[in-house]
């Protein structure tokens, strides 16, 4: 049986991904759980708190994996391949997106929401607490690809996510494989993986973008920085 604070989280992430964070109140989570607002603050202290911890119950277990499986790629005298290394960026929340029975589905729902609100106490939390993930990412394929502009390799991540989080989605519903979804996970992430490394590689920076990134251009950061794991260089 879930305990108070299991429920509440489970209501919280429920309600969030269905309805939004703005548009929910302490009130209708504490219903949906029944349970009474001051369970909520006991073991939350408000609303914020609770959204921090909706995220950090998916984003810690994620985030781990990730740097398990990059150590892995990295800890043995055998040279280091770019889709090694992407795959343990993709494969791990990939496999959190379809699966039903931790809420990952749900989690994948309720990040979708946040492109639609603008919570910066929120995007600061997930920027600090797990742009140090990115940044390591980041740190190993500069490795791999030491001509690469640090700018410009911040883009391609950013692109790379943006294509994590389009599948991870699944709107048109053609990525999963409701029969076999392991077998579904490993196509979809082989398939990222391939896409994303030759994208990465195909980069040849002219005179001109070299001159740019010298003088400091392609700074914008977009918001997916703060969503998925990235710090602020």
């Amino acid at each position: 049986m879930p305990s108070t604070q299991q429920k509440i989280l489970l209501s919280a992430e429920t309600l969030f991904s269905e309805q939004g964070i703005a548009c929910t109140s302490l009130r209708e989570i504490t219903q949906h759980a029944r349970v009474n607002l001051a369970a909520v603050n006991y073991h939350f202290g408000n609303k914020q708190s609770l959204i921090v911890e909706v995220f950090r119950h998916h984003m810690d277990s994620l985030n781990k994996e990730r740097l398990q499986r990059l150590a892995k790629v990295t800890s043995t005298n055998q040279p280091i391949y770019l889709e090694e290394v992407l795959r343990a960026l993709i494969y791990p929340a990939l496999k959190l997106s379809r699966d039903q029975q931790t809420g990952g589905a749900r989690f994948v729902k309720l990040i979708a929401r946040i492109y639609a609100e603008n919570n910066e106490e929120l995007h600061s939390f997930l920027a600090k607490q797990y742009g140090h993930v990115m940044k390591r990412f980041a740190q190993i394929i500069q490795e791999i690809m030491p001509d690469m502009p640090a700018r410009e390799l911040r883009w391609q991540l950013d692109f790379v996510i943006g294509a994590l989080t389009y599948v991870m989605a699944d709107f048109s519903g053609h990525f999963s494989n409701s029969e076999n979804p392991e077998s579904g996970v490993l196509s979809e992430a082989d398939r990222l993986v391939t896409f994303a490394a030759a994208g990465i590689r195909s980069f040849q920076p002219s005179l001109a973008q070299k001159d740019l990134f010298n003088l400091g251009g392609n700074t914008a950061v977009p918001i997916i920085n703060s969503i998925q794991e990235h710090g602020k260089s």
